[in-house]
Parts: C-alpha cells; sequence; structure tokens
C-alpha cells in the first residue's frame, strides 16, 4: 500500500506483502533504520488513516495486509529520498481484539469494489501469458499454476481428496495462525506468491501492472468467499476455477444435512450450480447403510440430455472405486431436502 499526506492525491502503488508504505515524509525529521509508533485511526472505502509521529497520512489498503481501526503497527525507516518507504509490522505481533463482524464488515468494505469472477480472473491470466509481455519467471510460474488447477486426474483418490482439503481455505488459514507451513498448490497461495514475485520485478511493464491488478482482485474474490463460509458454513456458495476452454462453473452451492434414526443415519447432499449459457443444474446424493442414491434435474433440456448421455458412465466410475448404488436418477422436479433432516456445516469454524 502506498500513503500522502491527506491533502495530497493517494498513491497507487503496493510495494510489499508486509505494506511497505511510500509518503513524502513533509515535516517528518526521520532517518533510515528508525522505527516509530503508528496507529491505524479510520479505515473507509478502500483507504485507511494512519497517525504517524503525530501526523496524521492517508493509506490505500492491500489485501495482503488488512489492517483494523485502533490497530497499533510499528513503522520502520527503510527509505527517505526520493520518497520516505516504511514497513510495517504488528507491535506485539498479535491482532488488536475487535468484534468478529465488524472484522468481517471492515474487510468486506475493502474487498468487495475490487474483484472479479474466477473465470474471468483466469480467463484475463491466459490472455495475459500470449502477449510475450511477462517475464520468464511469472510465465513459468502460471503455467503451473494452470497445470495445478485444470489438469486434474480422474484417479485421485478418497484418501488424496481429504488431505487436499485439508491443506486449502480455511484449513490452511487456520494452519498458518499457529504458524504451519503452508500447502504448495493452494489456489490463494499462488496468488500470492505471484504478487510477491511482481513486486521483485525492477521493471513494471504494462503487462506487469495488468497481472497485478487481476490477481489482486481474484485474491479479494477468494477472501469474500472465505468469508461467505464463515458468515454461513452450513452452505457453501464458490465459483469454483475451471479450464477457460470449457463452459465455466459460475457459481456453486453445497448443502449438507442428515437424518439420525433409531437404528440408521441418512445423509444426504444438494449440489448446485450454474452451468455458463445452459442454466441451473441440481444433484441430490443420500447415503444409508454404506448404499447411495442419486437424483440429477436441470433447468434447461440440453444440460439434462447431457447429463442423461453420462450417466452409465458415472454409475461404473461409482462401481470402479467400491461405491454401492440404489438408484442414479433424471428427474423432471428439483430435488429437495428432507424438511426434518438437521443442516450440518461442512467446516467446523471453531477449529
Amino acid at each position: 500500500m502506498a500513503i500522502t499526506p491527506p491533502n495530497n492525491p493517494p498513491a497507487t502503488d503496493t510495494l510489499s506483502a508486509l505494506a511497505k508504505l511510500g509518503a513524502s515524509g513533509k515535516g517528518l525529521q526521520i532517518s533510515v533504520g528508525q522505527t516509530l509508533a503508528a496507529t491505524v485511526l479510520k479505515i473507509s472505502n478502500g483507504q485507511a488513516l494512519l497517525n504517524i509521529a503525530g501526523q496524521t497520512f492517508a493509506a490505500k489498503t492491500s489485501p495482503e495486509m488488512p489492517l483494523l481501526e485502533g490497530q497499533q503497527l510499528q513503522a520502520r525507516v527503510i527509505q527517505i529520498k526520493p520518497s520516505v518507504v516504511l514497513t510495517f509490522s504488528n507491535t506485539q505481533n498479535q491482532p488488536v481484539p475487535v468484534n468478529s463482524d465488524k472484522l468481517l464488515q471492515q474487510v468486506l468494505t475493502q474487498i468487495l469494489p475490487n474483484q472479479t469472477s474466477v473465470s474471468q480472473g483466469l480467463s484475463q491470466l491466459v490472455q495475459l501469458t500470449q502477449t510475450g509481455g511477462l517475464p520468464t519467471i511469472i510465465q513459468t510460474y502460471l503455467f503451473k499454476l494452470f497445470d495445478s488447477l485444470f489438469k486434474l486426474s480422474d484417479k485421485v483418490k478418497v484418501e488424496e481428496f481429504k488431505a487436499a482439503l485439508l491443506t486449502s481455505g480455511l484449513f490452511l488459514e487456520n494452519s498458518l495462525t499457529k504458524n504451519k507451513k503452508p500447502y504448495a498448490n493452494d489456489f490463494k497461495a499462488h496468488l500470492l506468491k505471484l504478487l510477491d514475485i511482481i513486486r521483485n520485478e525492477s521493471s513494471q511493464s504494462p503487462e506487469l501492472k495488468s497481472l497485478a491488478k487481476t490477481l489482486n482482485q481474484l485474491l479479494n474474490k477468494v477472501t469474500h468467499q472465505q468469508i461467505q463460509a464463515v458468515e454461513n458454513p452450513n452452505a457453501w456458495t464458490i465459483q469454483l476455477p475451471t479450464s477457460p476452454n470449457n463452459n465455466p462453473l459460475i457459481e456453486f452451492q453445497l448443502d449438507i444435512r442428515k437424518t439420525t434414526g433409531a437404528h440408521n443415519t441418512i445423509w444426504e447432499t444438494i449440489i448446485s450450480l450454474d452451468v455458463s449459457d445452459m442454466g441451473t443444474m441440481v444433484a441430490k446424493c443420500t447415503m444409508q447403510n454404506e448404499e447411495f442414491g442419486f437424483q440429477f434435474w436441470a433447468e434447461e433440456s440440453a444440460l439434462a440430455k447431457q447429463i442423461e448421455d453420462n450417466l452409465d458412465g458415472f454409475r461404473e466410475q461409482l462401481r470402479r472405486n467400491g461405491l454401492s448404488v440404489k438408484h442414479i436418477l433424471m428427474n423432471t422436479q428439483k430435488p429437495e431436502a428432507n424438511p426434518m433432516a438437521t443442516k450440518i456445516a461442512l467446516i467446523d469454524i471453531r477449529v
């Protein structure tokens, strides 16, 4: 993020993941290596007011270092000419105690105006790799990111899927708070790594600036999805990264419920998603006594036919994975959840 005195136009460059701040330094009697106290006074519309050495500065907030009102920071001077550059850290390496609802609202205020859909953002990244204007190291890393997203194996085992889930998303965020090493293939971690590489580039070409903008918008979208999961853990609404050459999945909703009987428990999951230009699809999966049942419904006849044409292959995949299937049906009515079933959170946010 960059800061300037409040009467000047705010700077726009984001200088580092540690929130390096550039300022004119007018009126500040400082030297390189000096440590200053800073306080976050107010956050509004993507801007933060900071008090540094008795002066108030306007700062453009950055998703890599969300700030909280009242937060105490420690500023270290690393450059004074041609402009003042400071690095910031928490004085006690701990966030200021704050009401969780207020914290979420502050973060949303910062990220909502500047985000893009996952599908659109990835399409923009693919287009940027075709311009020839990106450094080799960034081009290589982007191809690595695409491979991790789009080249999915059809032989993924249950244990591998569980391990991937437990090392991504909110589970990853929880691990990071305990100073654990992040998982290499996490989508958000890739975005942050790319932003870090861009900042270390000596020249900032138009392509790099466009790339940084898209990465920040994607990062904000992922963060927004995580906040939605915190606010409503019983149903997830997320955007899935899919190949830009195919019809992307726009929205994905997951609802998990269970009914506990005298002798057994019935689990049910309803998945709703919007397929680009093909309408809405809903799938319901039930499990009782290790036996599965599936119901599918599609809003448009073309999508319904595609699903129906692939049901035999779906049944065979289930059989190869050792799953017992009671029925697989194509419904004319949208599957509904059992009103007597209890909603189950996909993730226990309290972990």
